[in-house]
């Protein structure tokens, strides 16, 4: 720690020796040095070290702490990349899925249809053992599926019948404005766009900005996120 000094000058009258040195210096903010004749000048008093107190200028700061920790600050996930040219969305777990703003899917009736996300390549429906995550139609209860431990993969959506088989798995009507919003991977948020469709089954690709796409490859976009 710095130490605050007020040091005199320890210069001194020498009669006896006409050749005698100046004296030396305070310490810190200490005095000039004195002649044979006068001592040397007392020291003001010294300052604190800034790098211990806060002289008005901001230090630095760990700039890790103002990057993106992957937790939702108001922006999508993969809002960095150019739509239409963003990679897949991979993730490793899903925690939640709010369809609430794809009206077309949430009032279908009472779980005549299921909204599932898995891997991509596989089976894809709300009762399949390696899905990621589920809900049903008109009822929003979110279905927890697999959490992968190792590599995140590709997400695959998927639109088809519903647990109440006497619902015959009705057509359903999406508009271009619906969307999905899902949560993975410590709480990160991101909307998903739904494209203008009608019928009864639809498959899709996540791009990681929240496009979508009709092909894993992501060169058949369904819509892109503008």
């Amino acid at each position: 720690m710095a130490v605050l000094v007020a040091a005199m000058g320890c210069g001194k009258v020498t009669p006896a020796d006409p050749g005698g040195g100046g004296g030396a210096g305070g310490h810190a903010a200490g005095g000039s040095g004195g002649t044979v004749a006068t001592g040397g000048s007392g020291g003001n008093t010294g300052t604190t070290d800034a790098s211990v107190a806060d002289a008005g200028i901001d230090l630095p700061r760990d700039v890790s702490l103002a990057a993106d920790t992957g937790v939702d600050t108001g922006r999508d996930a993969g809002s960095s990349c150019v739509p239409g040219k963003c990679p897949p969305l991979a993730i490793a777990d899903l925690t939640a899925i709010d369809a609430t703003n794809a009206s077309g899917f949430a009032n279908a009736g009472f779980r005549c249809k299921s909204l599932t996300l898995c891997p991509a390549g596989t089976a894809c429906l709300y009762y399949s053992t390696d899905m990621f995550g589920s809900v049903q139609s008109g009822e929003m209860t979110y279905t927890d599926g697999i959490e992968l431990p190792d590599t995140p993969k590709p997400v695959e959506l998927r639109i088809d019948t519903g647990a109440a088989s006497q619902c015959g798995n009705p057509a359903i009507t999406l508009k271009a404005s619906d969307s999905i919003t899902i949560v993975f991977d410590a709480s990160r948020r991101l909307s998903v766009a739904l494209p203008d469709f009608s019928g009864t089954s639809l498959t899709l690709y996540v791009a990681s900005d929240g496009s979508t796409f009709y092909d894993a490859a992501l060169t058949m976009p369904a819509r892109l996120r503008g």
